[in-house]
């Protein structure tokens, strides 16, 4: 059955009868219309069934015809009461075209009847279409005026560039969008594939691993497949092989990265299996290319036995056993195993790393027990499972488990000694790594003075002490990751000649004593003995008990000594033990600090009296600095030292030298003064008030101190917090100048000064302008802060229609219309630290200015919020940060000021389950819900914030009064898949998230790396899920069974969904400063 709806439109006038004559006969158009399928004879009547209209002239008709065709059934003979609808409709059709016809040549005759009331163009109006009609005559309009978007000529829209239609209300776009688009706004809303103005240029997205060439991705080194989303193995496996995830899973009988190794030099004569580059034969078969039956066959095809009967094979297709890993470093282990009863052909030997899921895969020949594989990454732990396979049967697999080693550091070095102390370095491992541990032992082998320290992953440096003068050490370093270590690095360290601020001796006793001496040796009776003409000095001291050492004081620098120990027992003398010593050069004394600033300061010092060549300074940044020295001939006595640290602490130390040998050293602890404040300015000056810019100290201070006078003895003495960058000053004279300087101070240091001044200007002009002015008066800008500023107005004194405010500064403008009552704005999102321009205008008046600068802050674009609260933010709430910079777009978050001192990013929230978390991975990466309430803010949001800067991981759960916490201190989202690394847990939720480290997001409609169960699908959410989860922070809210709620396993197992979640994150080395909360 079909349908057709028909629509005759009839208007036409009559058509002239003479030239330049219409006749008024009324005529009629009759239009037969059957009700139904009625077969008609040569007799029948024409009318029955139908109707008849007469139409006056000009008037319209519009006839819509519902034509209902039954098709006939070719295999049905003739009804009674049917027809042949075939041919009714070839007649409707030829009726209908001759009506169309008819129509056609009336409006080429007789002209538009919609137009001009039938007269053709060329005429106008009246009888015979003879009068010329009047130019803004109504039947000369065109249909809505052309939308004002064209020009009407003779009752026809000519359309402006960029638009069409009889009314000129369609969009066009430029050049045309062609079959490959839509045009929305003048613009072109290409179809999925297409780009370009005109959506004629094919596009293909590769996503940031290819570049398009016609419509193909053309990918980078080491990615493949149509949009670049598959790993590429090397040189595509050799073609012996097949590539999983960007690894070669060989072909029998190959090996290698690129499936290069191997290969048989025949094909075993299809008598056996090319495995390592080496033939297993079939049974029954030997040889290097299973060329001849093997012992105990025979026949054609060696399938003959040689016994009179052949035992059935019963023995089980068992696994290995003891499966053991040994000689194991940071990128490779030995497997070694013990064979079963059943001679495989070949072991199959699967790597997995358990941080990643990535294989390694091999083979080896059934007759080896033991496999050394290389290439692994380090302290990566891996399961190795090995499976014996003989033809197409498999053994039972056997498995284990090892952890690599990390890599070492390296270039560990000592960059300085003394006596007694020993400094030195090394490169940081490459791995992720737990601690580094130093163990100092000395080269003679004395037990009990060796040292044994560890130190966190992030240090490079060491100052060893309590070392002896004259000793070498041996230095070994390791890095250590849970109960491995990496291979040793070594050195060795030989601390200088003793240098006596007060020279003294240390004596050891030998093996040979009878009789040892302990260290309170007591002066003897016989008293000291000088012979001047030698400069001999004779002290003789005797103990009273065992020891082993003496320190002898008072003696004399640069000097050479004689020491002689003899033992004395009960009637016993020990062998006569000599030694000759030399003393140091004498250190400086008195070290003291003077013209003391913010980097620099002079150091002075007080010559020894005995000679000396020169003079040794050093000094250490006591948080981050490395030693810097400074080397000063013998007639120095002070130095000037620059470019110091502002607020910083160093260590200073000056020794003497002479020729090679050093003195002790004597030490002082330095203080630099904070930075001051910078370009302190004055702006928006009124009569009564002016607002106070400045550059913040880029070192964290604690407090501003400002103070402003008119010089008539009236100062006054203000602090601000130290995050603050601008202060408001009130209650001003007018017509007075000021005098301002501001300083900054931490730990009660105080900087130097910055200064400026300023004049109020004066009431009179003012009240001046205001008096002669009727229209409105008085724009100024007032409460102006960093990102806002109050503009208000006076109102004139006639009404008016409303006012059209403008602001701008370089490169932002906004325009803003206001009703007539309004007479202030408050402007938002303004600019740190720039200088806006205000224009206020109403209708006919003239225009008033007025100019303003927002306040400085430390941090005009804050990256996160750790810097929006070192801006002076100390309450929880929404702000606009901006990951990307200043040219990057701004990003909505909720900053938490509260939790742990502040500071805190929140990028995820689950309170009352508003919103749905069960997404797509659109969804996921762009964001979703808002900030203030349950969201998820977003994974190339999280990547931006993560890779700027070592940041830490922080998740606040609670169940109704129950709190807890758990915090990470290390915490990144890379680009690639989005993958999660995470470690360095600490506190009261157990640790649920470390398992997920090493993970790929994944959500329903995307999952790259799926386990034998889709676990986004079967768990309802997104997440960096693992087979499946031990934390699931983004599953259904509320739900308490299938593991499918909000879970943190390790605090309330898998079948309790937590009601409130909160994830935050914030830079690792922050440090919030209490006292700058306001």
């Amino acid at each position: 059955m079909s349908h057709f709806l028909l629509l005759l439109a009839v208007t036409s006038a009559l058509c002239r009868h003479g030239v330049g004559q219409r006749s008024h006969a009324q005529n009629s158009i009759k239009v037969m219309i059957s009700e139904g399928c009625v077969a008609l004879g040569e007799a029948a009547d024409a009318d029955a069934g139908g109707n008849e209209l007469s139409l006056s002239p000009g008037a319209p008709l519009v006839l819509t015809h519902h034509i209902r065709l039954v098709p006939s059934s070719p295999d049905s003979g003739p009804v009674s009461g049917s027809c042949d609808c075939v041919s009714d409709l070839d007649s409707l059709r030829e009726r209908v075209e001759r009506l169309e016809r008819e129509l056609s040549a009336l409006r080429q005759k007789c002209g538009d009847p919609e137009a001009n009331g039938g007269c053709t163009s060329r005429e106008s109006k009246g009888a015979g279409c003879s009068v010329s009609p009047d130019p803004v005559s109504p039947v000369s309009l065109c249909p809505s005026d052309c939308s004002d978007q064209g020009r009407c000529v003779d009752g026809k829209c000519v359309c402006f560039s960029g638009f069409r239609g009889s009314d000129c209300s369609e969009e066009t776009c430029s050049p045309p969008c062609g079959q490959r688009g839509r045009c929305m706004d003048g613009q072109c809303v290409c179809e999925p594939g297409f780009s370009g103005a005109d959506c004629s240029m094919a596009s293909c997205d590769c996503g940031g691993r290819g570049v398009c060439v016609d419509a193909q991705c053309v990918c980078d080194s080491g990615f493949t497949g149509e949009s670049c989303a598959e790993l590429a193995c090397p040189r595509g496996c050799s073609q012996r092989g097949r590539c999983v995830d960007g690894v070669c899973v060989c072909d029998s009988g190959f090996s290698g990265a690129d499936c290069g190794t191997g290969g048989c030099s025949s094909d075993c004569g299809q008598r056996g299996r090319c495995v390592q580059g080496k033939c297993v034969c079939q049974s029954g078969f030997t040889g290097d290319e299973c060329e001849r039956c093997g012992e105990g066959y025979g026949g054609k095809n060696c399938d003959m036995a040689n016994h009179t009967v052949m035992e059935e094979d019963q023995t089980v297709m068992s696994s290995v056993e003891q499966l053991r890993t040994i000689d194991l470093t940071q990128s490779s282990v030995s497997v070694v195993w013990t064979q079963p009863r059943v001679q495989y052909e070949s072991y199959g030997l699967v790597f997995t790393s358990q941080k990643d899921g990535s294989q390694v895969q091999a083979q080896v020949p059934g007759p080896l027990s033991s496999f050394r594989q290389t290439g692994l990454a380090p302290a990566q732990t891996y399961s190795i499972t090995v499976t014996g396979a003989t033809g197409d049967s498999r053994g039972a697999p056997s498995s284990t488990s090892f952890t690599t080693l990390p890599a070492p550091p390296s270039d560990l070095r000592v960059v300085k000694t003394s006596s007694s102390s020993a400094v030195i370095q090394w490169e940081p491992s490459p791995s992720a790594i737990d601690r580094y541990r130093l163990s100092v032992s000395p080269g003679d082998g004395t037990e009990g003075r060796g040292q044994d320290l560890t130190f966190d992953p992030g240090t490079s440096s060491a100052h060893i002490t309590q070392l002896r003068a004259g000793l070498r050490y041996d230095i070994t370093l390791v890095a250590e990751s849970g109960q491995s270590h990496s291979a040793p690095l070594t050195t060795h360290a030989t601390p200088g000649p003793t240098n006596a601020l007060v020279p003294a001796l240390t004596l050891q006793r030998s093996d040979s004593d009878k009789l040892p001496f302990e260290n309170n040796l007591r002066n003897t009776k016989q008293p000291e003995s000088i012979v001047p003409k030698l400069n001999i000095t004779k002290k003789v001291f005797e103990n009273g008990g065992p020891g082993e050492s003496q320190r002898l004081d008072g003696i004399f620098s640069e000097s050479d000594f004689k020491v002689t120990v003899l033992g004395e027992g009960s009637e016993v003398l020990s062998r006569l033990q000599k030694l000759v010593i030399s003393t140091g050069p004498e250190p400086p004394s008195d070290l003291r600090f003077s013209h003391v600033t913010d980097n620099s300061v002079t150091v002075s010092w007080t010559r020894p009296q005995s000679m000396v060549s020169g003079f040794k300074l050093t000094y250490t940044h006591t948080e981050e600095g490395e030693p810097v020295s400074v080397a000063l001939d013998q007639g120095n006595s002070s130095i000037d030292l620059a470019r110091l640290a502002p607020g910083s602490s160093y260590e200073v130390s000056v020794m003497s030298v002479l020729g090679l040998d050093e003195s002790d050293e004597i030490s002082k602890t330095l203080h630099t003064l904070p930075d001051p404040p910078t370009d302190l300015r004055a702006v928006n000056v009124s009569h009564a008030g002016a607002l106070l810019l400045w550059r913040p100290s880029l070192t964290n201070v604690e407090k501003y101190t400002i103070v402003y006078g008119s010089g008539t003895g009236s100062e006054v003495r203000v602090s601000v917090s130290g995050n603050s960058a601008q202060k408001e000053l009130s209650n001003l004279q007018p017509s007075t100048s000021y005098s301002v300087t501001i300083s900054s101070e931490r730990r009660g240091r105080e900087s130097r000064e910055d200064r400026t001044s300023f004049t109020t200007t004066s009431t009179s002009t003012l009240t001046t302008t205001e008096s002669v002015s009727l229209g409105a008066r008085n724009l100024r800008a007032s409460h102006v802060t960093p990102r806002t500023a109050m503009l208000s107005w006076k109102p004139p004194s006639r009404p008016v229609i409303g006012y059209k405010l403008t602001y701008h500064t370089e490169g932002h403008k906004q325009e803003v219309s206001l009703g007539a009552t309004v007479t202030q704005l408050n402007l938002t999102r303004l600019i740190p630290g720039e200088e806006y321009t205000a224009q206020l205008q109403t209708e006919g008046e003239e225009v008033l200015s007025t100019s303003f600068t927002t306040g400085s802050l430390r941090f005009p674009f804050p990256a996160d919020c750790s810097e929006e609260q070192l801006n002076g933010l100390s309450v929880s709430g929404l702000v606009d940060i901006y990951p990307m910079g200043r040219k990057g777009a701004a990003l909505s978050v909720w900053c938490d000021m509260d939790t742990d001192g502040g500071g805190w990013t929140v990028f995820q929230r689950r309170q009352d389950g508003s919103v749905d978390f069960f997404r797509s991975w659109r969804e996921y990466v762009q964001g979703f819900g808002e900030p203030a309430g349950e969201f998820w803010l977003g994974l190339e949001a999280l990547h931006n914030l993560t890779t700027r800067g070592s940041m830490m991981l922080r998740v606040d759960l609670r169940d109704r009064q129950d709190t807890v916490f758990a915090q990470y201190s290390t915490f990144e989202v890379s680009k690639r898949n989005y993958r999660l690394t995470v470690g360095g847990y600490s506190g009261t939720a157990g640790d649920s998230m470390s398992y997920h480290s090493g993970r790929i997001f994944t959500t329903k409609d995307r999952d790259p790396a799926s386990f034998i169960t889709r676990c986004a699908m079967s768990y309802r959410g997104g997440w960096w899920y693992k087979n499946c989860h031990e934390a699931n922070l983004n599953g259904l809210y509320g739900t308490n069974s299938k593991h499918q709620g909000v879970i943190w396993m390790s605090w309330k197992g898998k079948e309790t969904s937590i009601p409130f979640t909160e994830m935050k994150m914030r830079p690792t080395d922050y440090l919030p400063n209490t006292n700058n909360r306001a």
